[in-house]
């Protein structure tokens, strides 16, 4: 695909490849090389901001598998700020569930982690969602 993507000029469909790539080796075998490739990635996607929330929250959840959370926490702030600018929500109860699991990997049970899973079960179950969130329902009880 990347091979078609490239020789007709398909700059989305490259990024989605590189990025993907990445994300591969960030999440096979926790390859930080992966997590530089999502990050070129998101970095050429310039002004197109069509699915880049899911980019930005697939890679918040990189940098949280390897333990930088503060870094997780700043990319998936950045992808919640994006969905509320652009209204693209297919992925914003995921990225609500994953920043609340910062929260709760952060060691710091506070009231901001049940806010966040509370507010992506509440997006969840709205009228303008897609469901991304539903094979991850039993972590958001946990």
């Amino acid at each position: 695909m990347s091979k078609l993507a490239k020789a007709n000029g398909f700059r989305m469909w490259r990024n989605a490849v590189s990025f993907f790539q990445g994300w591969i080796m960030a999440r096979g075998d926790g390859n930080p090389l992966g997590l530089k490739k999502m990050q070129a990635t998101c970095a050429n996607l310039g002004e197109h901001e069509i699915d880049k929330s899911c980019y930005l929250g697939l890679m918040g959840e990189g940098y949280m598998q390897m333990g930088d959370l503060k870094q997780a926490a700043d990319t998936l702030d950045e992808a919640l700020k994006l969905v509320k600018h652009t209204g693209e929500n297919y992925f914003t109860a995921e990225l609500l569930r994953l920043r609340g699991d910062v929260e709760r990997r952060s060691g710091d049970k506070t009231s901001a982690e049940q806010h966040y899973l509370q507010e992506a079960i509440a997006f969840a179950r709205s009228d303008c969602v897609y469901a991304p969130l539903a094979g991850r329902a039993p972590s958001l009880v946990e």
